[in-house]
């Protein structure tokens, strides 16, 4: 197998792929070649232990697209049809509006197991292969589809970043969208500024200068900076003042305890 990895991007730049597990880079510096133009793909590297993986596409230290990659430790596992013809046999013999008894035979395929029920049967690819062989002779556009893995469409994948490396610092991440869902949140911008009590100067290992950062999030939503642990601050009780147009928030306070936070749980709990 080979290009396992397809990323559709422009405009033209350098891009390679992590592959994740969970939140542990797993494989890294997977190079996606261009061809043709705003296409790329790249390969799983050989030896790759066999999981579900989730993929990072990035370009240069930004996360640019995400997804999921099932990996048997030799090839892309997708939704097998392997047993399809079969099954369009019994469909075929039963287009006659006997669903009870089409039932019976799509759940007595085994090379499946359905995910509700806990019996054995035919999973959603191969029954829809199955049905499109059955009613589409052969050379038609049917049945051509027929023999295609489809993968379901899920949400896009929601990654958990690493914690940062440097001591005292908390990565904030977040994905956005808009309500009618498109991805990106109309490129939102958030500010964080760092508060104290009575206006004190700040410190941690050093003083802080500068209390406000302003972030962007990228085309698919998603959002991250590192900011210094309030835990961590002097003088005790220092917090951040979240601000942003695009989520209708205003000094919104949250404190940052722990290497990572999540911003959709920062931002909805009780100030």
């Amino acid at each position: 197998m080979a290009n396992e990895i397809t990323f559709a991007y422009t405009p033209a730049a350098t891009l390679t792929a992590a592959l994740m597990a969970g939140p542990v880079v797993a494989v890294s510096g997977i190079a996606l070649n261009e061809s043709p133009a705003g296409w790329y793909t790249g390969s799983v590297p050989i030896g790759t232990a066999a999981g579900i993986y989730a993929v990072r596409v990035m370009n240069g230290a930004t996360t640019v697209g995400t997804g999921e990659l099932d990996w048997s430790g030799t090839q892309q596992r997708r939704p097998s049809t392997d047993n399809a013809a079969a099954v369009a046999s019994a469909v075929q013999a039963m287009l006659d509006d006997d669903f009870s008894a089409l039932a019976a035979a799509v759940w007595a395929h085994s090379a499946r197991t359905l995910t509700s029920g806990g019996g054995g049967g035919a999973n959603a690819a191969e029954v829809a292969a199955a049905v499109m062989l059955a009613t589409a002779g052969a050379g038609t556009a049917g049945a051509a589809l027929a023999r295609l893995n489809f993968l379901p469409v899920d949400s896009p994948i929601m990654l958990i970043p690493d914690a940062p490396t440097a001591t005292g610092m908390c990565r904030v991440y977040g994905y956005l969208k808009t309500p009618s869902g498109r991805l990106g949140g109309q490129r939102a911008k958030v500010t964080f500024k760092l508060m104290a009590p009575d206006d004190a100067a700040v410190a941690s290992e050093r003083l802080i200068s500068g209390r406000a950062v302003e972030v962007t999030c990228d085309d698919l939503g998603a959002l991250t900076v590192e900011l210094a642990r309030n835990d961590m601050i002097l003088p005790a009780g220092t917090f951040y003042a979240v601000t942003s147009a695009d989520l209708g928030i205003k000094d919104f306070p949250i404190t940052l305890n722990s290497s990572l936070g999540d911003l959709r749980a920062l931002l909805t709990a009780t100030p």
